[in-house]
């Protein structure tokens, strides 16, 4: 089940999107804690014990539904087009008003390439499980096989 999970957030294929729902309708964090509502404690521990039990669901849910709304991308393309259009029209601007010497076009280029690396790190750093830079799976991989000792 674990590892089912594991291969649902961090496909292997980069065209199948992560998967942040429940695999079956209705198991979600609330119905879970209503679950655990009607549990009926014997002694002060196992109130406590609930208690913490529906904490954690609820909080194992808070976490899914930020994921799930961090997993869309957040950068319009309308927007990212101007941006890149924008930053052609100034480094053409710098080339065509630079002197044509070795110094001037290293610099332009260095420039371009800083630039261009930046714009790159958002649009990966904006989806975090996909992409060429994306969260490891290896902790939950050394979580599931500590767990299987």
């Amino acid at each position: 089940m674990v590892e089912e999970d594991t291969r649902r957030l961090w496909p292997q294929e980069d065209d199948i999107p992560a998967e942040f729902r429940p695999k079956e309708e209705g198991y979600d964090s609330v119905f879970i804690a209503d679950q655990l509502q009607l549990l009926a404690p014997r002694d002060d521990t196992q109130r406590s014990l609930r208690m913490q039990a529906t904490n954690l669901v609820m909080e194992f849910g808070q976490l899914r539904s930020m994921l799930t709304a961090q997993s869309v991308a957040s950068i319009s393309r309308p927007m990212l087009i101007v941006v890149v259009c924008w930053l052609m029209l100034i480094f053409l601007s710098f080339s065509l008003l630079a002197p044509l010497n070795p110094t001037a076009t290293i610099a332009l280029v260095a420039a371009t390439l800083s630039v261009a690396g930046a714009v790159f790190l958002i649009l990966e750093m904006d989806l975090p499980f996909e992409g060429m830079i994306r969260i490891s799976s290896e902790p939950m991989v050394k979580a599931m096989t500590h767990l299987a000792k």
